[in-house]
């Protein structure tokens, strides 16, 4: 088992800068069952998502100490634009390594989603 191995996760010098992404669904699983991961209808959309490419930018910076990191507020707004709509992510009030908070409107959607991704552990290879 591990622990908070690290600070951030470190990216080779070479990652700094803004990348062309495109990402593209190859799979959808439902490894802890279809009602854990939404239901029928959620599972079945998705299902219909295979195939379907995103193409966003993603970026990486240098910090304080000269190691490159991701761009996480940056990079969540940009995925979310293409996937949720243009104005998806109406707040992000958290972009820290151990913790992303965000409030989504996703286009067409009637009510807003509040977000929160923290991170328990971290391993990073050598």
């Amino acid at each position: 088992t591990y622990g908070m191995e690290g600070p951030d996760i470190f990216y080779p010098e070479w990652f700094s800068g803004t990348w062309k992404v495109a990402s593209e669904t190859k799979e959808i699983q439902a490894p802890c069952g279809i009602a854990l991961f939404g239901g029928n209808v959620t599972f079945i959309n998705a299902q219909n998502d295979l195939g379907n490419i995103l193409r966003y930018e993603s970026r990486f910076l240098v910090d304080g100490k000269g190691r490159v990191i991701a761009d996480r507020e940056f990079n969540v707004k940009s995925i979310a634009k293409v996937a949720l709509g243009e104005n998806s992510v109406v707040d992000v009030s958290a972009a820290t390594p151990n913790k992303f908070s965000c409030l989504l409107s996703p286009a067409g959607s009637p009510s807003m989603l509040t977000v929160d991704l923290i991170v328990l552990n971290r391993r990073q290879e050598p």
